[in-house]
């Protein structure tokens, strides 16, 4: 019997506050932008090779996903002129805006 360990992951959107001075503050807005679940140890008698299954069903590779599926959207949203979090630089290059980060929260260390 293998132990199975359930695994939650976010990523967070953050809007920093910037004061008066223009130096970065800790009062900004967040925002939850994928949130997963998943099991760090999958038992051999729960993997798919018939494709049935989702054999990786790790959190941290879920998030990636869901995070990877949100830029391709801001991407989307900056191509249709429509608001993002990212830009245009100047090479040419989609940049997260200056105001924004992404954190990435797991509850456990990655395997």
């Amino acid at each position: 019997h293998q132990q199975r360990k359930k695994v939650l992951a976010a990523a967070v959107l953050y809007s920093s506050g910037v004061d008066e001075d223009g130096l970065f503050t800790a009062d900004g807005d967040m925002e939850v932008i994928a949130l997963t679940t998943g099991t760090k140890v999958l038992g051999g008698e729960y993997l798919s090779i018939d494709g049935t299954a989702v054999n990786d069903s790790h959190a941290e590779i879920q998030i990636r996903r869901c995070l990877i599926r949100f830029l391709y959207a801001q991407i989307k949203a900056v191509t249709e002129n429509r608001s993002s979090v990212l830009e245009i630089g100047e090479d040419g290059m989609m940049n997260l805006k200056p105001d924004f980060s992404i954190h990435l929260y797991i509850n456990t260390a990655p395997c």
